[in-house]
């Protein structure tokens, strides 16, 4: 069987001729690929075809993917398609997607390297097929199975792929962004077109699990596609939690559920959901996809009429399939001590902590910080904003109860005006208010006269 050619010609100097610039560029763009596109058995232009760029991203020092471009999406005839130099970026591939074959792109391609003449060789695709499962074994009827790429991400509600099966949207670059899917069959066996992106991430949704992952991994690479695959789902997560402010339930908060899936590019598949907590405090999600979430309560505006964007506290926690234990977010607190270094005498010299404060000058700080001083001015103020810390005369301090979170802490005065300050994460304890975390040890200097 043969693989996808990719034959990339340099030439130095290039006056394009006339049919080399339609279809693609536009009035007096400069051409910078010329991409041919061929049916890989039989040698002939492929008649109608997408194309579209994507940018390099990498992460953690990972080989990049392509971050694709639905703004810059284009339908081509004839086997044919001018990239212009206008439209290009320093580095940049270009897939290509056509009825009836798997999707292909181009080797990384460089503006500095000059005009290159391109051809994909696209191979027909008879799909990838399977049954999906159920966590019991018995077939998954009508389960939904989607594909989220770079900037094609999947949203879920509840149980189901947000916008699966709406009708095409008119505009190519809108089409091509709505939700990849399919559905299964009564026996829970399904075809799915064939899927070469290495950042494709597969996710099956069905009233009794879920299930989500590499595509390569669930269903193969594009030159060498499983045969036939068995999708067994997993239960649907549920969290049930307590918000605590120490001692004090947080009666009647409003908490906020966000799911956001990273791969090998970020955001590929979440949803969000919110609740209320109870006069006890105690607050619960279902339907959550099993897999890392992050809770957070959500503070109120300043007139308590609506709701900002600032988060205190928030955590993340792996949600099994299932039931899962409580979880607490806050807590009854736990102590943070220290020790300030870098001064011969800390006589005067008093700390203060809270929760970490928004920016200053970006879009949508002012929002945040309605939302943090609606935390220092609201009950749970003087929980987690703590004033006149005492320091000892060694430079030694002890903050109690401190409830879990991102703080900052820093000096309030004394003699020589002593500078000095350190971000601290305050982690749950299964020990209790009692059990101190970490040292933490603050650098203090004198601040200017």
């Amino acid at each position: 069987m043969m693989l996808t050619t990719v034959i990339l010609l340099a030439i130095p100097a290039y006056a394009a001729p006339a049919e080399a610039l339609a279809p693609g560029t536009e009035g007096d763009e400069t051409p910078l690929v010329v991409l041919s596109v061929l049916d890989e058995e039989t040698g002939r232009p492929v008649e109608r075809f997408l194309v579209l760029p994507g940018v390099p991203y990498s992460d953690r020092g990972e080989r990049p993917v392509a971050n694709w471009q639905p703004h810059l999406v284009r339908e081509s005839t004839g086997g044919r398609y001018t990239w212009p130099e206008e439209r290009s970026y320093e580095t940049f591939q270009l897939r290509v997607e056509a009825d009836g074959y798997r999707p292909s792109a181009t080797n990384w391609l460089r503006r500095a390297d000059g005009f290159k003449e391109v051809t994909l060789r696209l191979r027909r695709d008879h799909g990838t097929r399977g049954v999906v499962l159920s966590p019991d074994g018995s077939p998954a009827a009508g389960a939904t199975i989607g594909v989220a790429l770079t900037n094609r991400t999947l949203r879920l509600k509840g149980r189901a792929i947000d916008g699966a099966g709406a009708p095409p949207a008119e505009k190519p670059a809108d089409r091509w962004q709505q939700p990849f899917t399919t559905r299964a069959n009564a026996a829970g066996k399904f075809r799915l077109t064939t899927e070469t992106d290495p950042a494709a991430v597969l996710v099956v949704v069905h009233e009794s699990g879920y299930l989500e992952g590499p595509f390569a991994e669930r269903l193969g690479t594009g030159d060498r596609p499983t045969s036939f695959a068995e999708l067994r789902l997993r239960p649907w997560g549920r969290i049930q939690g307590r918000l605590l402010w120490g001692d004090r339930p947080g009666a009647g908060e409003p908490i906020e559920l966000i799911v956001s899936r990273e791969w090998r590019y970020p955001d590929l598949v979440g949803t969000f959901a919110s609740a209320r907590s109870g006069a006890d405090g105690r607050f619960e999600f279902k339907d959550v996809p099993p897999g890392r979430v992050q809770i957070a309560r959500l503070a109120p505006t300043a007139d308590g009429k609506g709701l900002t964007s600032y988060q205190f506290p928030l955590m993340h926690l792996d949600v099994p399939p299932g039931e899962g234990p409580e979880v607490v977010l806050g807590g009854r607190g736990r102590v943070v001590a220290g020790r300030l270094t870098g001064l011969d005498s800390y006589e005067g010299v008093t700390l203060r902590a809270h929760p970490t404060a928004p920016h200053v000058g970006l879009r949508g700080d002012d929002e945040q910080w309605s939302g943090w001083m609606s935390l220092r001015n609201s009950p749970a103020g003087a929980t987690v904003f703590r004033d006149a810390i005492a320091v000892a005369a060694d430079g030694t301090f002890r903050i109690e109860g401190l409830v879990p979170g991102s703080y900052q802490v820093m000096t309030n005065g004394g003699a020589g005006r002593p500078v000095g300050g350190k971000r601290i994460t305050v982690e749950p304890a299964a020990g209790g208010r009692d059990a101190p975390g970490d040292l933490v040890e603050i650098r203090v200097t004198r601040g200017e006269r």
